[in-house]
């Protein structure tokens, strides 16, 4: 009697009546952590983002963050852009894909993360009130970078990569009145052809409903914090890059549900 209790509750769960939130957001990530590149005599040299490379904290960035919760299964799908910029002096000379920029040059450099996630958890636990998933997904990370050299306007280096990785997940969350909070945070290890990566993204987000119902239209404020993380070696015969790679901080937005 106890399992088929236990499995009418899972049904229940399943069957559930779908509700939709949609939550744009603007996010306010910090960089911290290094690129490293080799030097012509195929040694691996670290520029870290702040230091050497000048990128500072972005002042907003838009992001959109989708969650159809169909009961048991819950999908979460969200785009998160991050643009950098500033000026340093490199520790060291790097090379990449045939360009150059000489040691303790004083460089400019553009930075862009647009990262790009699609999680499926199911709920291990049915309730109204409180959540605790786990699940699979995909995370896709656009990073694109360009350096060049103030001394020397003719050197520079450019780097952009698309890299996906696959990932699991946890999510956790509960309601309390007119206030929820959630965690969702996925990851993994992976080889994927010339890419050795380590993936961690952490979206922390409270929300407080101050029109309608819960699982019916409503209006909510939300904030939260997000934290990515990558450490990654990409090696493709001529060239190897290290990164290490930290981007954090917090997020302001609305959620619309239906």
């Amino acid at each position: 009697m106890r399992i088929l209790n236990a499995l009418l509750l899972l049904l229940a769960a399943a069957c559930a009546a779908p509700s939709l939130d949609l939550t744009p957001r603007l996010a306010m990530l910090e960089p911290e952590g290094s690129f490293g590149f080799n030097d012509t005599l195929g040694n691996q040299v670290s520029q870290d983002l702040p230091d050497n490379l000048g990128l500072e904290k972005d002042s907003s960035s838009l992001g959109l963050r989708a969650d159809l919760d169909l009961g048991a299964p819950h999908l979460t799908a969200s785009i998160q852009g991050s643009t950098h910029d500033g000026e340093g002096v490199l520790d060291g000379e790097i090379e990449y894909d045939g360009q150059v920029i000489d040691a303790d040059a004083s460089v400019a450099t553009d930075f862009s993360l647009t990262g790009y996630s699609f999680i499926a958890t199911w709920d291990l636990i049915p309730s109204d009130s409180f959540e605790l998933g786990l699940g699979l997904g995909a995370n896709v990370l656009d990073i694109q970078m360009e350096v060049q050299s103030k001394d020397d306007p003719t050197q520079s280096v450019a780097f952009d990569e698309l890299a996906p990785v696959p990932v699991v997940a946890v999510r956790v969350g509960g309601d309390i009145g007119p206030v929820s909070l959630s965690a969702l945070a996925s990851g993994l290890s992976v080889s994927i052809g010339d890419l050795d990566a380590t993936y961690l993204d952490l979206d922390l987000m409270a929300k407080w409903r101050l029109l309608g119902e819960k699982n019916g239209f409503a209006g909510s404020l939300a904030a939260g914090w997000r934290h990515t993380r990558l450490d990654a070696e990409l090696d493709d015969d001529a060239d190897q890059v290290d990164l290490d790679l930290t981007f954090s901080g917090p997020w302001f937005g609305a959620t619309i549900g239906f």
